[in-house]
């Protein structure tokens, strides 16, 4: 009898734990979301400096959050080449708003 009441204290436990996990996801989406409208503005004023610095932010947050390929395409981002066409970093601004948008509806 002890040891049911021990496993659904742990099940209780893992619910929580997993509500916390999806609000921090929530939250990073949040965080996601400003961080393209930023790359949006950066784009305007083609900041290629301003632009590999969010590319840098987002290498570093993504894995944080179980997002790789977010993380993956923050760092191409971030090494992009002094002579990259802007059409190739319009590309790659696109590509994370797809990114976004998958994991908006996964929520």
């Amino acid at each position: 009898m002890d040891r049911d009441l021990s496993l659904q204290k742990s099940f209780s436990h893992g619910e929580s734990v997993a509500e916390e996990i999806l609000e921090l996801r929530s939250l990073y989406v949040d965080y996601l979301r400003g961080e393209i409208d930023t790359m949006r503005c950066l784009l305007v004023r083609k900041d290629l400096k301003g632009i590999r610095e969010l590319g840098h932010r987002l290498k570093g947050s993504g894995g944080s959050y179980g997002l790789h390929n977010i993380s993956e395409l923050g760092e191409k981002i971030q090494n992009l080449p002094d002579r990259t066409e802007w059409d190739d970093i319009e590309d790659h601004f696109h590509r994370l708003e797809e990114m976004y948008e998958e994991i908006a509806e996964g929520l």
